[in-house]
């Protein structure tokens, strides 16, 4: 043994931070990536038994005595130990080191329980606590959204449909028509998707996407086509139209049908797509443009293209319009005096006499993504096409209709429901409704406030996407959302409003600012986060309910509950009270439609890595198979990531606490379904791992020699040139302090050898 003074050079320190990398699922069919609370846990491992009299076949007394006759009685105890050995092996496995640790999901509750104090917690103290940290975190959402047109949910009737008066919706002459458009569904393999519209305008124009010849590795499609029909070629159904026919080659009716460039538009990306067109331009050629690139040309020698024979009273959104235009069964029946008492639609034609139409039908559904859709009276030059690629429009002279969506806080009075069984007539100032929430525990968006038509500031009326109330007897006991999403009406007007993932666009926000184009009426008013700063593009869920409406003591009259809180979570069929059930009980008026995702330390160490989070819904609740994915910007922000284009990073739907696991969904339009049958989520976690590194030489002419009575002087090899007698094999080494007392020891995985002459350096780190 020798001894190596080391100086204070041989020593270095430095921090390591690993990130390990986790994957939680949790589904109906199971979970996994849970981790246990011992990682080093074996099946094996038992509960420890104690050894007592019980085990012990003869006497104590007896034994005792017999101990200290003769030490070797021993053997008296074989069966005792024989029978404790058995109770060992069958005993159940240690629960302990088997206990897994899962990720949390935890919404908040109808009533006052931990989950209040939880959420109350998360809000009034984690939130400002971190925002120092992580200037991203707010208690709200981005006012940045897109309408979503399922598949397979609720009538593939479903429609949109804005007021046109004496088609003010139709240019006179040139024209241009532009939106954001991202196809989400596919059709089965080997299989075309149908034709799905998203604007017509009957007589005047019709946009439809169509199926393009790419396929991807499961023979779906993968491209898709824009189609143009004008004037009378719109009243001709998308799915009569010959796709190979080219551009100008077709014959009245279709002459007036044109279809963009094959391959430009992508399954899944978000594209922007605008089509214009003028006489006085381009000598009568019209243009396609998808994402700021010419896309296909069409020529048109007429004065005008888009006004046909008939006027258009109607502007739909989302699908086709078919039915006869006569004088008893116009359009401007949609609007008429039921539509505008019942469901708050504007009636640019109030002073005729109309009624609903009949023998309509809405046929060629969009299915997708959908926003800025915008309609031109003029014809845009290739500056204003990349302006307006990339951010919001301008309420000009030229611009007949605008849908950004925005929400709007102004909504208009219509039949708004309290419970199942009852509705008032209100108008509406929140992104969902506030009674059903804080009365019933109810999911209703407020479809109504998010497709404000800003040139003209009117409404639309929504065909089977509204909510009635149950009028007849029914013996079904349900929750409020059982009762909702068993209409499929419900469940797609919940899905038609979701947080835009639009990347390569930045909105006009300024138009929800009162005193622009925002909606008349309204005082002042803007959104402000929970910081009191306004912020238009932030829509505030910090204080939902006007508690200084509400009754404000406890109620402990009994004799008056009903008339007071009214209905209930647990008694939805009570009339409306003065006061919101689950408000009262739980006084929180921040926003219920957000969930919860808690995942221990257990998982990541000291905190998640930022930029590497990802929450995953794999079937959101009412979407027959919707994946909704959520990422983190690393600054604090949860955004929708489901496009395969860029990501909109800053626009928020909820909130992630690196060093304390907790993410916040909080945007209502996913709400507290978000995650409720099945959720998935990714990360990287962070934990420092300090390293002390010491290099230890055993200098030369040094540690050659051995006190080991055993030693001999042998050949380090075999070797013909190794002639040298005597080495040493180094195999430990121990780390003294001043008192020569070992403070740490390394074992190598084999022995060195070292010959006298050797000068040899041992590089040792302990992890700590």
């Amino acid at each position: 043994m020798s001894f190596v003074k080391l100086p204070r050079d041989s020593f270095d320190t430095f921090t390591v931070t690993a990130r390990p990398e986790r994957t939680f699922l949790s589904s109906s069919s199971g979970v996994t990536g849970s981790v246990r609370v011992y990682q080093r846990s074996s099946d094996l491992e038992k509960e420890s038994i104690a050894f007592n009299e019980s085990f012990v076949e003869e006497s104590p007394e007896y034994l005792h005595k017999q101990a200290l006759i003769n030490a070797s009685t021993s053997t008296n105890y074989s069966g005792s130990i024989e029978k404790y050995m058995n109770s060992v092996n069958s005993a159940a496995t240690s629960p302990r080191k088997l206990k897994e640790v899962e990720v949390i999901r935890f919404v908040p509750s109808f009533g006052f329980t931990s989950d209040t104090l939880r959420k109350s917690t998360i809000r009034n103290v984690l939130y400002p606590y971190y925002r120092t940290s992580y200037t991203d975190i707010n208690w709200g959402y981005t006012n940045y959204l897109s309408l979503h047109f399922p598949d397979s949910v609720g009538s593939s009737n479903a429609a949109i449909v804005y007021p046109s008066t004496g088609s003010a919706y139709t240019p006179s002459s040139a024209f241009t028509l532009e939106f954001y458009v991202k196809p989400s569904y596919t059709s089965a393999s080997g299989s075309a998707s149908p034709a799905g519209t998203i604007l017509h305008s009957s007589s005047s124009y019709c946009i439809s996407i169509v199926t393009g010849s790419e396929r991807d590795p499961y023979n779906r499609p993968s491209s898709y086509r824009m189609m143009l029909q004008l004037s009378h070629s719109a009243d001709i159904s998308p799915s009569l139209i010959n796709l190979s026919t080219a551009n100008n080659s077709r014959t009245f009716p279709q002459d007036l049908t044109f279809l963009s460039d094959d391959g430009k538009l992508l399954f899944n990306h978000w594209h922007h797509v605008l089509m214009r067109w003028s006489p006085n331009a381009n000598d009568h050629t019209g243009s396609f443009y998808i994402d700021g690139n010419l896309s296909g040309e069409f020529i048109i020698p007429s004065s005008s293209a888009t006004t046909g024979t008939l006027s258009s009273e109607a502007l739909v959104i989302g699908n086709y319009y078919t039915g006869p235009r006569t004088s008893v069964n116009r359009q401007a029946g949609f609007f008429n005096s039921d539509a505008v008492t019942n469901e708050g639609v504007s009636n640019s034609f109030s002073s005729e006499a109309i009624s609903q139409p009949t023998n309509f039908d809405f046929t060629h559904a969009f299915k997708g993504e959908v926003h800025e859709i915008r309609v031109w009276n003029s014809f845009r030059n290739t500056d204003e096409i990349l302006s307006g690629s990339r951010e919001g429009a301008e309420i000009t002279d030229d611009l007949l209709f605008y849908l950004p969506p925005f929400f709007t806080k102004h909504g208009p009075s219509r039949k708004v429901l309290q419970s199942p069984f009852h509705s008032i007539n209100s108008e509406t100032d929140d992104p969902f409704n506030v009674a059903l929430s804080f009365g019933v525990g109810g999911h209703f968006i407020n479809l109504e406030n998010h497709v404000r038509e800003f040139v003209g500031g009117t409404y639309p009326r929504l065909m089977y996407l509204t909510g009635t109330t149950i009028d007849t007897q029914t013996l079904e006991d349900l929750e409020m959302n059982g009762y909702l999403y068993a209409t499929g009406s419900v469940k797609r007007r919940n899905l038609t409003i979701l947080p835009n993932d639009n990347g390569k666009f930045y909105p006009n926000f300024s138009l929800v600012e009162s005193g622009s184009s925002y909606a008349s009426g309204s005082s002042n008013e803007k959104f402000v986060n929970d910081l009191g700063a306004p912020d238009l593009r932030q829509v505030n869920m910090s204080n939902l309910v006007a508690t200084s409406s509400l009754f404000p003591g406890l109620i402990q009259d009994s004799s008056i509950i009903d008339d007071i809180v009214g209905a209930s979570p647990d008694n939805l069929g009570v009339a409306p009270g003065a006061v919101l059930t689950i408000f009262q009980r739980t006084r929180d008026p921040s926003s219920n439609l957000v969930t919860f995702f808690d995942a221990s330390n257990l998982f990541y160490g000291s905190r998640i890595s930022p930029g590497t989070f990802s929450l995953t819904d794999l079937s959101f609740t009412g979407s027959n198979g919707l994946l909704i994915k959520l990422k983190d910007n690393g600054r604090g922000n949860l955004y929708r990531a489901n496009a395969s284009s860029s990501h909109a990073t800053w626009s928020s739907v909820g909130s992630v606490l690196y060093p304390e696991g907790l993410a916040t969904v909080i945007s209502p339009y996913l709400g507290e379904l978000f995650g409720k049958d099945t959720f998935s989520v990714s990360f990287k976690g962070e934990q420092d791992i300090n390293v002390l590194e010491i290099q230890a030489i055993a200098p030369a002419w040094t540690l050659n020699s051995s006190s080991n009575p055993s030693y001999k002087s042998l050949y380090s090899s075999d070797y013909a040139n190794d002639n040298e007698k005597g080495f040493m094999l180094i195999n430990t080494l121990n780390f003294h302090d001043d008192n020569l007392n070992v403070i740490a020891r390394a074992n190598l995985a084999q022995p060195i050898v070292k010959r006298p002459c050797d000068r040899i350096m041992f590089r040792v780190k302990f992890d700590f």
